[in-house]
C-alpha cells in the first residue's frame, strides 16, 4: 500500500482532512473491515489487494502479536 505516512503529510499540506487510524486502537481494525466492505463496491482491484494486506499483514497481525498493547483510544 502507498505510503501512509506521505498520504497523510500531503493531505494536511494541502489542507485536506485526514483521519488515521494505529494497530493499537481497541476499533481500527473493525473500522478497516467496514471501509473494506464499503470499498470493494467500487475500488480497483489494486486498491482493494493494498488493503487487504493492511488489515491482514499489518492490523490483524499486530493485534495477535500485541494483545496487551490494543486499547481504547485516548488523547
Amino acid at each position: 500500500m502507498r505510503d501512509q505516512a506521505i498520504l497523510v503529510r500531503n493531505a494536511v499540506k494541502n489542507e485536506i482532512p485526514a483521519f488515521a487510524l494505529i494497530g493499537k486502537d481497541k476499533f481500527a481494525l473493525q473500522t478497516l473491515e467496514y471501509y473494506y466492505s464499503l470499498a470493494k463496491e467500487e475500488c480497483s482491484e489494486e486498491f482493494l489487494k493494498d488493503l487487504r494486506d493492511l488489515i491482514e499483514n499489518d492490523f490483524r497481525k499486530f493485534r495477535e502479536e500485541n494483545p496487551e498493547k490494543i486499547k481504547v483510544p485516548d488523547m
